[in-house]
């Protein structure tokens, strides 16, 4: 048996046929590989619009109301509080008054669970649609005094 070496080793094993397609699929991957970064700004920009319109619904969302009906709204569901959870949101406001000004609404909820509220999530919650409990600029919140006297009445 004749060993065969070279570049006709190369030959008779269709060694060019293999180094060809490697090569094909190496330059093929390279391709949609740039082709991919060269539109990643546009896959970008268009994620980023979409958290940008969500911010903005957010924002018309609640700041979209008109500030006395929304207070009358705000008052018939605090008036429609049990006993409990009006105590409830008394409670919450204990414990945000112990805070910083802009707290983080995950330490208030283990605040609240710590101290074994009752509904403390019912009165988080309500203290976020009535406005006070609102978003600041930075992912935290904020606690507004004076809407609070005004609408809990204490």
């Amino acid at each position: 048996m004749n060993k065969v070496y070279g570049l006709y080793a190369i030959s008779a094993s269709n060694g060019w046929a293999i180094a060809a397609v490697g090569i094909t699929i190496v330059f093929t991957g390279l391709v949609i590989l740039s082709f991919i970064i060269s539109q990643l700004h546009k896959v970008l920009a268009l994620i980023e619009k979409g958290t940008e319109k969500f911010a903005d619904f957010y924002q018309k969302k609640n700041s979209g109301k008109n500030s006395n009906n929304t207070e009358k709204t705000v008052q018939y569901v605090l008036n429609s509080l049990s006993a409990g959870e009006k105590e409830s949101v008394k409670q919450l406001s204990c414990l945000v008054g112990r805070m910083d000004e802009h707290f983080s609404l995950p330490k208030l909820v283990r605040l609240a669970e710590i101290s074994d509220l009752d509904n403390s999530f019912a009165g988080i919650n309500t203290l976020l649609d009535s406005g006070i409990i609102g978003p600041d600029t930075e992912g935290y919140f904020l606690w507004d005094e004076n809407r609070f006297k005004k609408l809990v009445n204490c």
